[in-house]
């Protein structure tokens, strides 16, 4: 069974936004990873790309590994990427794997408040 999971894509002036929802795990890494490459392929590498958890239940190993994958590929063609509104489970999963710096954790989506850096 594949839990429920969605990718949002928007195209905004200076940035591209991926609003993720529900379980990111093992099932369902293959749609944040198929989203993030289209993107890619359909811009002019975005000065930012913004991958916005806030609707995000759960985020396991290969959820990690893949906005590490998308950190280091962004990084190697000039572009930043930023992981806003994390929150609850999935900003202690990413506390406690030491990547809240790599990945730019920002705790709240810009839309609802003014996002705060997480240092």
């Amino acid at each position: 069974m594949i839990d429920h999971f969605d990718v949002a894509v928007a195209f905004e002036a200076d940035r591209t936004r991926l609003r993720v929802s529900g379980e990111l795990d093992f099932a369902t890494v293959r749609i944040l990873r198929e989203s993030i490459e289209k993107t890619r392929e359909s811009t002019q590498r975005p000065a930012l790309m913004v991958i916005d958890v806030n609707e995000l239940t759960y985020c396991d190993s290969s959820g990690i590994h893949a906005l590490l994958d998308a950190a280091a590929r962004s990084q190697r063609v000039g572009t930043t990427l930023r992981v806003v509104g994390a929150h609850g489970n999935v900003l202690r999963v990413l506390q406690l794997t030491n990547v809240v710096d790599v990945l730019n954790v920002e705790t709240r989506s810009p839309e609802r408040e003014r996002a705060r850096p997480l240092r």
